[in-house]
């Protein structure tokens, strides 16, 4: 109650009071009393003297309720940490006025504080329909709706506070980070930079405008804006786990394993330890017996933890009945969504009952390809890991197979909660995940040849009998022309690898091959930036040319300018391999001492192109350039290859997938097996 009004009140107080009217004198004078006591409260909050201003307040409401008591009261709780005692205050203040905004809106900041995010929503969502132009609680909103995997409405939702204020600063940040993680970076780079210039130094703005940077493979602007960040905020673990990736993606393993290990010598962070663990698989100096105790510690350290919380699972233990498998991973448009299509097509589904856990935005253009051939497609892009363990069990799966190992996006803290009763790695890539909850890793005997190795992993291996890869091309593509040294009269090498596979020792390698064939030249797939200019100070100048990111028909005709592919080692091509073959063109790969690198002699042995196949670098050389020396038989191989390729095991899905099926048969009876009482 405001001054003037307690002068009223008193006045009118002591006229009752001179009249006799006693009953209504001691109403009016209680009113008095009350807003007295409110406004000693508000006085003694301003001062910090909140115990005795809350003693205040609650003495005012003993003479009459008055929603902005409520309020007030609510305030104070909440900047106590009693947070119970906020939420009741705030919501008598909203019952006595149901219009009453900033009460609805401080309810909700309450309700958020105190762990309650649906009910959050609903009080924002209320706030926002009582005043369609609140801000505010637009974007508070908005990062609710993501937090609890509603992305796409949290998108929306920052889309409205930025369309009715394009200087809110945080709904512009949180509106490009959203964006970022449903893979929509053009966009995601407009609002971004629209907040770093309303900001230039806030770390935080400048750390998400990176990431998202990174995705649209600008990484000369990436590194900037994450050392810049790091730069303001010396000790910011997600920048320089964002700066390490970044690095790695650009070919300065060396520089991306440093930064990862600053970044988790400055706190322990699961996502962080594990874009290390990958980016371990791409340095030539990497052991295997490394590569095994690094994952072994991460288990340790970070997955472990959730064995706890294992609980027996109800699925009926019968060796032959018909299982539920479930696939985890980018299965949509992607090189694992392209390797599953034949293996689910191909499934026998009186065995058999494929379920895909699809880690790939809505509107994945090649997820209704593989929709057609599954029992239940569940889309997990915006979901929790919570979420998917809930989903995991609830759909009784008997064998969950992960697709994303250690690589971007991976769920292995899902898997850490073992789901389902039998849990197996594949395709991601040929390592080990370190995890004890995950009893299986599929290989090949070219990847991993019987005998020996199988200590390097934390799971056991099951080889299939022919090829860890059931190729696919996903898409109509051109037919191999003729090879291109016909018409150019020199031989062009290429790679259109990663650029985070090309390290220093590959570009040594390709600099001898190019110096052993007079005229050769080189084509690499290169996004734009400093580490262009790098690479052709190393292979020469004038001797490399570069392409970027290409829609995938165009990827496809890019090896049609290719003679001959060089694989990049110790982290070989799978797909781009298998692409290269399919184009007629052949490729030299060079294995090694770890599994990721003999991918390329697991697909040429599949081919039959073993010669192809060097364990040295010298030999890796010789192959390269006796291919180079014998025009007329590259010319034979890109009429022959895609034939070949057709005829091999690596397409014969059929086939495949009955091998496959009689792996994971082979692991569930070793459940029931060991299942039994």
């Amino acid at each position: 109650m405001g001054e003037e009004a307690v002068q009223r009140e008193w006045q009118t107080a002591t006229e009752l009071h001179r009249a006799g009217r006693w009953a209504e004198a001691e109403g009016a004078y209680r009113r008095v009393i009350g807003a007295a006591q409110a406004n000693l409260g508000v006085v003694l909050a301003v001062q910090g003297r909140r115990g005795e201003a809350v003693e205040s307040l609650r003495r005012s409401l003993e003479q009459g309720h008055y929603p902005e008591i409520y309020n007030t009261l609510g305030s104070l709780f909440q900047q106590q940490g009693d947070l119970d005692q906020a939420v009741d205050s705030f919501g008598k203040a909203v019952a006595l006025r149901p219009d009453y905004v900033d009460a609805h809106f401080n309810l909700a900041t309450a309700l958020t504080a105190a762990g309650r995010g649906p009910d959050a929503i609903d009080s924002y969502r209320r706030v926002v329909r009582l005043q369609p132009g609140h801000v505010a609680a637009l974007n508070n909103l908005g990062q609710l709706l993501c937090q609890s995997g509603r992305t796409d409405e949290g998108v929306e939702t920052f889309a409205r506070a930025v369309a009715l204020r394009g200087d809110f600063f945080e709904a512009r940040s949180n509106l490009g980070t959203a964006l970022t993680s449903l893979g929509r970076y053009g966009e995601a780079l407009v609002h971004l930079t629209a907040a770093a210039g309303l900001r230039p130094d806030s770390p935080d703005v400048l750390n998400n405008l990176g990431n998202a940077l990174r995705m649209a493979g600008n990484h000369d602007e990436a590194i900037r804006a994450m050392r810049r960040a790091v730069t303001l905020r010396p000790g910011f673990v997600e920048a320089l786990g964002n700066l390490a990736a970044v690095l790695k993606d650009a070919g300065l393993i060396e520089q991306s394993i440093e930064c990862y290990r600053r970044a988790i010598a400055l706190r322990d962070d699961a996502p962080i330890a594990a874009g290390l663990l990958f980016a371990l698989h791409h340095d030539p100096k990497t052991t295997a017996a490394q590569l095994k105790s690094e994952h072994v510690e991460w288990d340790r350290k970070y997955a472990s933890a959730h064995a706890a919380s294992w609980t027996r699972h109800a699925n009926d233990p019968m060796p032959d009945r018909k299982l539920r498998v479930g696939y985890l991973g980018a299965v949509g448009d992607s090189p694992v969504g392209r390797f599953m299509l034949r293996l689910l097509a191909n499934h026998d589904r009186e065995k058999l009952e494929p379920i895909v856990y699809a880690d790939v935005p809505h509107g994945d253009r090649f997820a209704p390809k593989l929709q057609e051939h599954v029992s239940l497609w569940r889309n997990i892009f915006t979901w929790t890991d919570e979420q998917v363990v809930s989903a995991v069990r609830e759909d009784r799966v008997d064998i969950l197979v992960d697709l994303a190992m250690h690589g971007g996006r991976n769920r292995l803290m899902a898997f850490a909660r073992k789901p389902a009763p039998v849990q197996a790695t594949y395709l991601a890539y040929a390592g080990t995940t370190g995890m004890a909850a995950i009893d299986y890793r599929i290989s090949d005997p070219y990847l991993d040849p019987p005998g020996r190795g199988d200590e390097d992993y934390s799971e056991k291996t099951v080889r299939l009998p022919r090829t860890f890869w059931c190729y696919d091309p996903g898409a109509e593509v051109p037919e191999p022309t003729e090879a291109p040294c016909e018409r150019n009269g020199f031989i062009t090498f290429g790679c259109l690898n990663s650029s985070a596979k090309v390290n220093g020792e590959v570009l040594k390698a390709w600099r001898l091959v190019l110096d052993a064939v007079p005229g050769s030249k080189m084509l690499l797939h290169w996004h734009d930036g400093e580490n262009r200019r790098r690479v052709a100070e190393t292979l020469g100048a004038g001797r490399v040319e570069f392409v970027g990111l290409v829609p995938i028909d165009r990827y496809f005709e890019t090896y049609l300018r290719i003679d001959i592919a060089l694989d990049p080692f110790p982290f070989c091509g799978g797909t781009t391999t298998c692409d290269a073959l399919w184009m007629g063109t052949p490729v030299v790969t060079m294995a090694g001492a770890t599994s990721v690198s003999r991918g390329g002699k697991s697909i040429l042995n599949n081919v039959g192109f073993a010669q192809w196949v060097a364990h040295d670098l010298e030999t890796y050389v010789q192959r390269a350039v006796g291919l180079a020396a014998c025009t007329d038989s590259l010319a034979l191989l890109r009429r022959r290859l895609r034939a070949r390729m057709q005829d091999s095991p690596l397409m014969d899905g059929t086939r495949f997938a009955h091998d496959f099926e009689t792996a994971l048969r082979a692991m569930w009876r070793e459940h029931c097996q060991s299942a039994k009482p």
